[in-house]
């Protein structure tokens, strides 16, 4: 039982739960509902290369997670990181094996997706920026993978656009949560081989950038009002004050502020029509 739930521990759900809600965001921006058995087949694959991807990336921050995040559960032993490894592969083998049915395009990005992220942990993430660029695009890969299980990818612009902004932000403080462990594992992070002050300027201009294309979809007629006005109070606003206050808040408290304003963005989202 501690093994069971030490591995959906390392699954993280509520990430996974996150990526569940934005495929059918997703289904909802491209204008059509799937077939039952497509639906639950998306939900499959989304969540199996997610989950898959989570617990891999724990077993390759091992190094670090004994330094940085000691509570986890492959630093205290309640799993062992070849069973976890085993897990994790089987987890993105399935995922990718499920999107077969669902055509050529789903499965290219399963397939694409669940690469990356092997490369991620292989390599990826040490390169200095190109790691997080990576978890960037895979993250809003998910839109992507949506509006392609429907043929319509190409409603999945913006908001494709949206999660790789706020993911890359999110992912650069990440970095210099993560600094002290990153150091021990001799890792090469942009926290590392960048000035604080240098990687905090780089996230608020990310941040500024997404702010101002946040309403873009507004003013071309492709959203409704709604979604401008829970966008704009309920993302934009929140992400002005934290980048005035970027330079003296934890990097702890400012990556959870984004994991909540993402929330709020698949909210703003789901409202388009109105």
């Amino acid at each position: 039982m501690t093994t069971l739930r030490a591995l959906w521990r390392l699954s993280r759900p509520l990430n996974v739960l996150i990526a569940l809600l934005v495929v059918q965001v997703g289904f909802n921006l491209a204008g059509q509902c799937p077939l039952p058995w497509a639906r639950l087949l998306a939900f499959l694959v989304v969540a199996l290369i997610t989950a898959g991807g989570n617990i891999l990336n724990d077993v390759a921050d091992l190094p670090v997670d004994r330094v940085a995040h000691p509570e986890r559960p492959l630093p205290r032993g309640e799993v062992s990181s070849t069973l976890a490894l085993a897990v994790a592969v089987a987890f993105l083998l399935l995922g990718v094996a499920a999107a077969w049915p669902l055509g050529s395009g789903p499965f290219g990005l399963a397939l694409v997706a669940a690469g990356l992220l092997v490369f991620y942990d292989l390599r990826g993430k040490w390169i200095p920026l190109l790691g997080n660029l990576i978890v960037s695009l895979v993250s809003g890969l998910t839109f992507v993978f949506a509006g392609a299980v429907l043929g319509r990818p190409e409603r999945e612009v913006f908001p494709f656009a949206f999660a790789f902004l706020l993911h890359l932000a999110r992912e650069l403080v990440k970095d210099l949560q993560d600094r002290e462990g990153d150091l021990v594992a001799a890792g090469r992070t942009l926290a590392l081989v960048w000035p604080r002050r240098r990687v905090l300027t780089l996230v608020r201009v990310v941040l500024a950038l997404l702010i101002l294309i946040t309403p873009l979809p507004f003013f071309l007629g492709a959203y409704g009002p709604w979604y401008l006005a829970v966008v704009v109070l309920g993302v934009d606003f929140p992400l002005v004050s934290l980048i005035l206050k970027l330079e003296s808040a934890e990097p702890q408290s400012v990556s959870e502020t984004m994991k909540t304003l993402m929330l709020v963005g698949l909210v703003a989202l789901a409202l388009w029509r109105f």
